[in-house]
């Protein structure tokens, strides 16, 4: 596999918090940005590269149920296969 083709994802209870300890720690950080998974999911998350150039992204945990409501919002197939492949890495966490 290429280096950089690859994204991780990693649940937190508190994004701010996350952001803080690794910018603190001289991690090249983004900013914090609201909605992951699209208009009304109020899903905060900040993303950086690994060393490889892959892309790490950090968010905050929902519980399950929230995400099964925001899988009925999309109108297109494929934002619906999007969202429940997030939702099938969530739930293996």
């Amino acid at each position: 596999m290429k280096p950089g083709t690859i994204a991780v994802y990693f649940a937190t209870s508190d994004v701010a918090a996350a952001h803080k300890e690794l910018s603190g720690k001289g991690v090249k950080v983004n900013e914090v940005k609201d909605e992951l998974f699209g208009p009304g999911s109020g899903v905060k998350w900040f993303n950086l590269e690994d060393p490889d150039g892959n892309q790490v992204l950090l968010y905050r945990r929902k519980s399950v149920s929230t995400f099964l409501q925001l899988i009925e919002r999309p109108k297109s197939l494929f934002m619906k296969m999007s969202y429940y492949f997030k939702l099938c890495c969530m739930a293996m966490e």
